[in-house]
């Protein structure tokens, strides 16, 4: 059995419009480690949401401006129109940080890939076009149900609302023994962030000035600063499993410029099973 992934064509989208979602079925009983888009579009925003589910339970959740500006921040080759979903995170040093937020399928999952185009930028073309392929492969469990997952890859967006200038304390929503988070992008387009604290209840356990972030992302990570974007790297050591945080009883202290929306997108994976 060949467990190298290698490259799968999905199959051809629903009607694909502005202002509609596109659906995508996708091939069951594969070990998923790479998704691609492939549009016409030269805005990546125009793809407001892109959804990954199994039986309709959302696993995954990407918009593709944010997606394309993480491929800028660390430096991964881009094309007009491309957008990578990466599952398994090749950039680790070690199978296990590798291959942990890869989704394992069963011969009965029902997988759908859903992609919602906004509305038509001034630079896109009249009519949007899309196709889909996917790095997998073999599962040797695809046989049992759920393909034998232990583990889930964990990409959400949440929103946070600090009320004013100074200490904004976050807890990390539906924190579990079982859940471990990787990277926080924010998006500051409202509000700025000087200082981190990461708790553990009510001890902090880690401090960062946002000069440390910033220098982690660059020396450790080899990455490089995004406007508007504050990248908390929690896995910037390459290792990916290890690196990673556990969110029983995780909380956070963000000291910020002031009041407004701060939109916070998750990464990380959840163990399902022993």
């Amino acid at each position: 059995m060949n467990l190298t992934p290698r490259c799968i064509q999905l199959a051809s989208p629903s009607a694909t419009e502005y202002g509609r979602e596109s659906i995508i079925k996708m091939d069951a009983g594969y070990v998923y480690h790479t998704i691609e888009l492939v549009t016409n579009l030269k805005k990546y925003a125009t793809i407001t949401r892109i959804t990954l589910d199994i039986g309709g339970t959302p696993i995954t959740y990407d918009r593709a401006a944010i997606r394309d500006m993480l491929d800028k921040a660390y430096k991964r080759f881009r094309k007009e129109g491309r957008i990578v979903i990466p599952l398994s995170k090749f950039e680790m040093r070690s199978p296990a940080g590798i291959y942990q937020t890869a989704l394992a399928t069963g011969a009965g999952d029902d997988i759908t890939l859903k992609v919602e185009f906004g509305a038509k930028d001034a630079e896109d073309p009249a009519v949007p076009t899309l196709r889909a392929c996917a790095y997998v492969s073999e599962n040797p469990a695809a046989a049992l149900p759920g393909g034998g997952r232990k583990f889930l890859p964990m990409r959400y967006e949440h929103v946070q609302a600090p009320a004013a200038a100074g200490d904004h304390n976050w807890t990390f929503p539906n924190g579990s023994p079982n859940k471990w988070l990787q990277r926080l992008i924010l998006d500051e387009s409202e509000v700025q962030v000087t200082e981190l604290h990461i708790k553990n209840g009510t001890k902090t356990v880690e401090k960062y000035y946002r000069d440390d972030i910033e220098f982690a992302l660059q020396r450790q990570a080899d990455g490089v600063l995004q406007p508007g974007f504050l990248i908390i790297d929690f896995v910037r050591l390459g290792f990916g499993k290890n690196d990673a945080i556990n969110t029983h009883g995780l909380g956070f202290t963000f000291v910020v410029s002031g009041k407004g929306a701060l939109k916070t997108y998750v990464d990380g994976f959840e163990q399902i099973a022993a």
